[in-house]
């Protein structure tokens, strides 16, 4: 039987790795609409906690236009 600090790491290791996942496939379909996340990240209190969650950090104002475009349109043309 697991014990309850096993059970933990367990879930923590989920965590992180659908929070990465996550953060993976994000980064792939920005790059696809042309917008980069600098600082997209793992959110590591968020995830080791057992909640997987995603850090989108912060992006320069015509890098927000291209998102905000991409989300309207469903993608960005060159």
């Amino acid at each position: 039987m697991a014990t309850p600090h096993a059970a933990r790491r367990n879930i923590t290791r989920t965590a992180l790795d659908e929070a990465q996942h996550a953060v993976d496939v994000l980064r792939r379909s920005l790059a696809d609409a042309q917008v980069t996340l600098p600082s997209l990240q793992v959110d590591l209190p968020g995830a080791t906690s057992g909640h997987p969650m995603v850090d989108l950090g912060r992006l320069r104002a015509d890098e927000a236009v291209r998102l905000a475009q991409a989300l309207r349109h469903g993608g960005v043309s060159a």
